[in-house]
């Protein structure tokens, strides 16, 4: 990386560039070319506009030198004019009343992979992807591709852009006048004998503040944090490398409701990338995997608040057993100005604090995720056994409904989605951050005209839940007879059967059977189950 600076902009890299103009929208430039320099800082795909075949471009002039100084990616419209689509994580920026957004016709070309490693996201994913990126008043989403539906004008685009840069000039003029302004007036109202008291007193404070910071406070942090988690290093490792991953468990991520991440490709390993912003933190930053050795060691770079200087977190990944691994993070912050280095005094406790609450978070990814695995391995279809099941937290809802014929698979199945669309839709849960969909009923009422049951997903902690619909409910542990089931819904009986038939053989008493969905019910469709019928004495 080249870590140019020009005139006093610090920036990574500077390449030369050369444009035909297609239309002038501010100010004249005599020929039908121009030549400038361009400086990014560690752009990403979409913000980098040598991506884009056209571009509104803000040239400006610097130390006798063509900048590019903004850009907005740009695209026809039908009525031959030129606009920029709504990109909804930079709108915060954009704040106007003068220049909202508007519906746009854009020509039939113009349109936007939904994703870029396949072509057919899952309707979790494009819910997701309509509520942070593809918003349905900006875009229109059909086969895979969102294509954009409002916008603004490049005219309106350059008023915006002057509108901003305005308001920027004001807040830096506003941030340094106070100082100035409060100084003259003290000066007018006392005595110059006791205003110079006063300014000795204060640029003795700040001399020894400033010494003491020098000279006993380092200008950047570097420490180490070791933990060790109960899971083989294979499956901990791919919790790290792929990024997609890594922000579903880490608390830096998880802990805001706010925040908006995009990932860049490759998206795991070695040259993958993310950006995201915080507009209710004020946040933002970008994040780089620079190196990789599987299942060995990863090398991260984190920019913070626009910060030229990068935290580097080396992670190092050791076997302690065939199923347990020890993780050790070694950290190096980036060097800090004397009147900032108080920061670094707990730099070190914040980090730890993260790192304490991410893991605990892994550890609930990761036991879903191989709990899900062993059990699917395990599987073995119409053989009874005895099992010790643990106790588990459900989220779900209580349900009474006919047993005529197909309408109890019929409501089952519509509960189902209902409760699996709150969980990862409106609570924002990730697939492997719960357990398999479970139904619990008394054992018998298959015989019955209404049945009642409840069904709930596995969670690994309770919390306040708005909807009234949905409620919590405690499974204690208990032995189990356990029979795993494929075939039609109303199939499973004769395997219920069997399971009390066990229990009474047994002189066990029963209570609630377990009917835990290992594939999504589908109307129609054969389904995949293990019945769990409680036991006791």
């Amino acid at each position: 990386m080249d870590q140019s600076k020009y005139c006093w902009i610090s920036l990574d890299s500077e390449y030369e560039a050369e444009y035909e103009i297609e239309q002038e929208l501010n100010g004249h430039y005599p020929n039908s070319k121009i030549i400038f320099t361009a400086y990014d800082h560690n752009s990403m795909y979409e913000y980098d506009f040598r991506n884009y075949d056209n571009a509104l471009l803000f040239i400006e002039e610097y130390c006798d030198k063509l900048i590019k100084k903004h850009f907005f990616p740009v695209y026809k419209t039908t009525d031959g004019r030129w606009a920029s689509p709504i990109k909804l994580r930079d709108e915060h920026y954009y704040d106007s009343d003068k220049f909202k957004p508007t519906n746009i016709n854009f020509e039939k070309s113009v349109s936007f992979d939904l994703l870029t490693t396949r072509k057919n996201p899952s309707e979790e994913e494009i819910a997701q992807l309509k509520q942070f990126k593809f918003p349905e008043k900006f875009y229109k989403i059909e086969n895979g591709k969102a294509i954009p539906i409002a916008g603004r004008y490049a005219e309106d685009l350059v008023k915006l852009w002057k509108e901003i840069s305005q308001k920027i000039k004001q807040n830096k003029f506003l941030s340094k006048q106070p100082t100035y302004w409060s100084l003259l007036l003290f000066s007018i109202h006392l005595c110059d004998a006791f205003f110079k008291i006063i300014a000795v007193i204060i640029v003795l404070l700040m001399g020894a503040y400033a010494a003491s910071m020098y000279y006993f406070v380092d200008e950047n942090k570097n420490f180490k944090i070791e933990k060790e988690i109960d899971y083989p290093v294979e499956k901990v490792f791919n919790q790290f490398s792929n990024l997609q991953n890594f922000t579903r468990w880490n608390n830096f991520f998880t802990s805001s409701q706010s925040i908006d991440i995009d990932y860049y490709t490759p998206y795991e390993g070695q040259g993958s990338s993310i950006s995201y912003v915080d507009p209710k933190n004020d946040t933002d930053g970008e994040m780089f995997i620079r190196y990789q050795n599987p299942n060995k060691t990863l090398r991260y770079q984190l920019f913070e608040e626009r910060n030229e200087n990068p935290t580097v977190v080396d992670v190092k990944f050791k076997p302690v057993s065939a199923t347990r691994t020890k993780i050790i993070w070694v950290v190096h912050t980036p060097k800090l100005s004397v009147l900032r280095r108080v920061e670094n005094f707990w730099t070190e406790d914040r980090f730890a604090e993260n790192i304490d609450k991410s893991m605990a978070n892994l550890k609930n990814v990761l036991s879903n995720k191989v709990e899900k695995d062993n059990q699917m391995a395990a599987i073995k279809y119409d053989s009874l056994m005895v099992e010790n099941e643990e106790s588990k937290l459900l989220l779900g809802i209580n349900v009474s409904t006919s047993n005529k014929k197909d309408a109890l698979y019929k409501n089952i199945v519509m509960n189902y989605n209902k409760v699996y669309n709150y969980v990862t839709m409106d609570l924002g849960k990730r697939e492997d951050e719960i357990g398999f969909t479970t139904l619990i009923t008394d054992a018998d009422n298959y015989k019955d005209k209404e049945v009642s049951y409840y069904l709930g997903i596995p969670l690994s902690k309770k919390f306040g839940v708005t909807d009234n619909n949905f409620s919590f409910r405690t499974i204690n542990a208990s032995q189990v007879y356990v029979m795993y089931y494929k075939g039609t819904y109303e199939g499973r009986i004769k395997a219920v059967q069997q399971l009390i038939q066990k229990a009474k053989k047994d002189e066990m008493r029963f209570g609630d059977i377990g009917q835990t969905f290992l594939e999504r019910p589908i109307e129609g469709q054969s389904v995949n189950m293990k019945l769990s019928l409680s036991v006791y004495k």
